[in-house]
């Protein structure tokens, strides 16, 4: 009997640290991801494959560090874009109306009030100086490379994370299946070792 009563005391701790592991990977899942999760949610078996699971995406989207290299990406392409513009002619357009008295645009200047407007177009292309040119476009496009490459390393990490997770929950999940199902046999040999006793006492008062 009290060794039955010692193992039910085990498994009830063995229970109690399995929920424990339990609320603590569902808080990592929803940390990493960003998502809460559903109230007894049980993550699919984690499959170890390349690229982001539709959870790992969420993850790259919710997460605040995959944002800021994704921010990163687009500032570095909309800077290359930038750059290579310098490669083609640039047009400038431009107008201007005024009144002044006097205008000093008519000659010679009349002291009453006159009008004036003016609309031109500047076309400007630099053809002397596409060595340059050149340079900046590939330091820009290394920039930009540099860029995904670090968005890249930090989608793998969170992918990695958010696997570990998934595994650590169904780890934690299968402790509660287990522990429940030894507390229920310890619980049925308590129930059986409590009547044996009696039948002993009973026994013994009879003799």
């Amino acid at each position: 009997l009290l060794a039955t009563e010692v193992q039910l005391d085990q498994t009830r701790l063995f229970l109690e640290d399995a929920q424990n592991r339990v609320a603590i990977m569902r808080s990592r899942v929803e940390f990493l991801t960003g998502d809460p999760l559903p109230e007894n949610a049980v993550p699919d078996k984690a499959v170890i494959s390349p690229g982001l699971t539709s959870i790992g995406t969420n993850a790259a989207v919710n997460r605040p560090e995959a944002a800021a290299r994704s921010f990163d990406v687009k500032a570095s392409k909309a800077q290359l874009r930038g750059v290579r513009s310098d490669f083609y002619p640039q047009i400038a357009l431009s107008a201007r109306y005024e009144q002044a008295n006097p205008n000093m645009l008519d000659f010679p200047p009349v002291d009453e009030w006159k009008d004036d407007a003016f609309a031109g177009v500047t076309l400007s292309w630099n053809l002397l100086d596409w060595g340059l040119t050149r340079a900046k476009v590939a330091e820009a496009a290394a920039q930009a490379e540099q860029a995904r490459l670090r968005l890249s390393q930090v989608e793998e990490q969170i992918s990695l994370q958010v696997r570990e997770a998934q595994i650590n929950l169904q780890d934690a999940v299968s402790r509660v299946a287990v522990a429940e199902r030894a507390g229920k046999s310890a619980e049925r040999n308590l129930q059986r070792s409590e009547e044996h006793t009696s039948e002993l006492q009973s026994l013994a008062y009879l003799v």
